[in-house]
């Protein structure tokens, strides 16, 4: 696998906030098969191939692996509450969302100062 593009994947979960925005907002169709695992996106696959390996000795690289894993948990339970029809949960969830994505995004960057 190559170096993971540190910009790109700041880039990738912002835009999965704007696509939760969006499904919760009806201008988006999204099912929780969509929502990949917190393994199985391009950070995900980065993470727990590579970085923990090279660079799991950073406290920030402990706190992102749980952000991330939190970040895909909230968004496939907020998808659930809203296609159940529980739209206070799904605002609720998406709230986390947004909290969960600036903490990576946060993450990432004090990575990049690191590297």
């Amino acid at each position: 696998m190559m170096a993971l593009d540190f910009s790109m994947a700041k880039l990738a979960h912002q835009q999965w906030k704007f696509r939760v925005r969006s499904y919760l907002d009806g201008l988006e169709q999204m099912s929780t098969a969509e929502v990949s695992s917190e393994r199985d996106c391009e950070f995900g696959k980065w993470l727990y191939s590579k970085g923990l390996v090279e660079m799991g000795h950073l406290p920030e690289m402990n706190r992102i692996e749980r952000s991330h894993s939190e970040l895909h948990a909230s968004i496939r339970a907020a998808v659930d509450a809203k296609s159940s029809g529980n739209l206070e949960e799904a605002e609720r969830r998406y709230q986390e969302v947004v909290r969960l994505s600036g903490e990576v995004v946060g993450l990432i960057d004090q990575i990049m100062v690191k590297m």
